[in-house]
């Protein structure tokens, strides 16, 4: 004769009590946006973020975390890059797995409201694991959440911008991260710059070591680029691909001596590498960026890991895109101050005469 016995209501509520408690599956910070950060826009807005189309991101976000040991990152990027992942990434996963008080700060009232609105807040309520932690902006208590401060247990997540000196001032925090920093202003009102601002706010753990500092921005002008000065105080990371001719290790860069496109419509891109002169084609492009590395060009002791990433390499721009707004410049230093689809920071080397193909 066979018995079944039944659980005890006591069981079963035990069993959801334990579970209740139990600490989260650490996991590292990449592990932890595949499963549960939503994308809010582009390409993949609404789906959980596929990191095989960016995965370049992946060591600056690793970077992030505290067990990396690391206190700085700078970024050195072109615009349609997908950077901006790295901040909703990072957020959604130290809201998860450690939280803490963090800031994100943009340059104007403006870049701050459509980030707000158009990105983090449309992230924050897409996932379910970041509606399940963060506090709802209308609860009654002192713990819930407003427009400009996402809190959660164990900390928040501040929203400022560069140009308010309040805002900046305002609180500590462990970890900041700063977007086009190439925007913000050298001195507010007299009473210092940003950066400077935000070091302080970080005081109280420089001796645990716990703070990150992260710079991110499109460069402007060489010599007059914040972003510019960030990456070359750190370790100069590119991004590398084996040839597909010889294999050696190269990288992308604006040059027409190596991207090579006609000055007429349909420009017909296409990439020889520096090593052996290989032909890569504008269609095969994004499959040999994914076998990519980054490669530190000048790792010293004590430097912090700096990236530089341009659109050449982007998995979101279309080769004869980047060549037809070049050609669009045609040659006005003014309207290549915009042109920031290769960020080399140097304008005369984007106008350098090299005959086109």
């Amino acid at each position: 004769m066979k018995v079944t016995l039944r659980r005890s209501a006591v069981a079963v509520i035990a069993a959801v009590l334990a579970a209740a408690i139990m600490p989260a599956e650490q996991v590292d910070a990449v592990q932890y946006a595949r499963k549960n950060m939503v994308v809010p826009d582009g390409p993949q807005a609404g789906d959980l973020w596929d990191d095989s189309l960016t995965p370049y991101i992946h060591e600056p976000l690793l970077m992030t975390m505290t067990e990396s040991g690391v206190n700085e990152i700078a970024v050195r990027k072109s615009a349609q890059t997908g950077f901006t992942t790295l901040l909703l990434a990072s957020a959604a996963y130290h809201i998860g797995q450690d939280p803490c008080r963090m800031m994100i700060v943009q340059p104007t009232t403006n870049a701050l409201s459509e980030f707000n609105r158009e990105k983090l807040s449309v992230m924050l309520q897409s996932s379910p694991a970041m509606r399940r932690l963060v506090h709802d902006q209308t609860s009654r208590s002192g713990e819930g959440s407003t427009a400009l401060a996402k809190r959660f247990r164990g900390g928040s997540l501040k929203l400022a911008i560069s140009n308010s000196a309040a805002d900046l001032r305002s609180s500590t925090i462990k970890k900041a991260f700063l977007d086009e920093v190439d925007e913000y202003p050298e001195d507010l009102n007299g009473q210092g710059d940003p950066f400077g601002m935000i070091e302080a706010r970080q005081e109280s753990f420089l001796m645990s070591g716990e703070w990150l500092r992260v710079y991110i921005s499109t460069p402007t002008i060489k010599g007059a680029s914040k972003i510019e000065t960030a990456f070359e105080a750190g370790d100069q990371r590119y991004w590398n691909m084996p040839c597909p001719g010889c294999g050696d290790l190269f990288k992308f860069v604006f040059d027409r001596k190596y991207f090579k496109f006609k000055d007429t419509y349909p420009h017909d891109p296409f990439y020889a590498t520096p090593c052996c002169g290989s032909t890569v084609e504008a269609h095969e492009k994004l499959a040999l960026m994914k076998k990519g590395r980054w490669i530190a060009e000048k790792p010293r002791p004590g430097d912090y890991p700096s990236y530089h990433f341009d659109a050449l390499s982007s998995t979101f721009v279309p080769w004869a895109k980047i060549a037809e707004r070049f050609v669009a410049c045609n040659g006005d230093p003014q309207k290549l101050k915009t042109y920031d689809m290769a960020p080399a920071t140097v304008i005369q080397a984007r106008i350098s005469p090299v005959p086109a193909i």
